[in-house]
């Protein structure tokens, strides 16, 4: 079970990454970006896949897509597919965030 503060916490670290993403400044409500990830993380310092070694503590790992607005067809007329054009993978600590586009080096934004 989710309480209020965990729940605050995660919207204010998924507000950080849509507003630092390009296009810069979007809002949650309104961004094109589809979240696919979305994990809570314990202790940054026990993950090999950090992007600094200077992270610990607790945070949030959240990937996003930026998509081709056309779906393709698929057999099951309930899902659509989307040809993923960007992939951004954001890690979110108490100091801010580093961020990703596909395999370019991570940035880092403080809070």
């Amino acid at each position: 079970m989710v309480d209020s503060i965990e729940l605050i916490e995660r919207m204010e670290a998924l507000r950080l990454c849509i507003r630092t993403l390009p296009p810069n400044n979007d809002i949650v409500s309104s961004t094109e970006l589809l979240l696919v990830v979305a994990e809570k993380v314990n202790d940054w310092s026990n993950r090999s896949d950090r992007a600094d070694s200077s992270m610990t503590g607790p945070g949030y790992l959240y990937e996003f897509a930026d998509v081709e607005r056309r779906t393709r067809p698929t057999r099951d007329v309930r899902r659509n597919r989307y040809r993923v054009l960007s992939r951004f993978t954001c890690q979110i600590t108490q100091q801010g965030l580093f961020w990703q586009q596909n395999q370019d080096p991570f940035t880092f934004q403080s809070r």
